[in-house]
């Protein structure tokens, strides 16, 4: 008796579906690290400058080839997510350490996450203006980042 079209002795280990083994897969700081420097290759991503930011069909594959670069372990919605996570994180350590950038050097905060100095290819990218009333001095693309990541994740320098 056939079921639904399939050969009986055909089994299919579940376990070795791709979407489960995706499912399965972890962030490690290696592959964090291999993550930061494939985004930090595609400037399309990050940069409002480059001729294709605003093209999504070459946005979305540049997230394809990174999620293909991380060997299809992960998916790119995935890969989305986490690189959002650790630029936002990226972006709240760069504001503690603006925000006392004036302070005497025993009082400075220096971010210690390991990723800190892999991300700062992005400071190209951000720029500090004059405080408003109700904000720390901090990057005008910080706040901006906050409100709109989707349209225009940062502000660009006017070179």
């Amino acid at each position: 008796m056939m079921r639904s079209g399939r050969c009986p002795d055909a089994t299919m280990d579940a376990s070795s579906t791709p979407e489960l083994m995706r499912q399965r897969a972890f962030w490690t700081r290696d592959k964090e690290d291999r993550l930061i420097g494939l985004y930090s290759q595609f400037s399309l991503l990050w940069d409002c400058r480059h001729k294709h930011y605003y093209k999504r069909d070459r946005r979305d594959h540049a997230m394809h080839a990174i999620a293909e670069a991380l060997n299809n372990e992960f998916d790119v919605e995935s890969v989305k997510a986490k690189i959002k996570n650790m630029r936002d994180y990226f972006i709240k350590e760069l504001q503690k350490e603006h925000a006392t950038a004036r302070s005497p050097p025993s009082e400075r905060y220096f971010s210690r996450w390991e990723h800190f100095n892999a991300w700062h290819f992005l400071r190209r990218v951000i720029y500090s203006v004059p405080a408003a009333p109700h904000y720390v001095n901090v990057p005008q693309a910080v706040r901006h980042f906050e409100l709109s990541d989707e349209r225009c994740a940062l502000e660009c320098l006017h070179a």
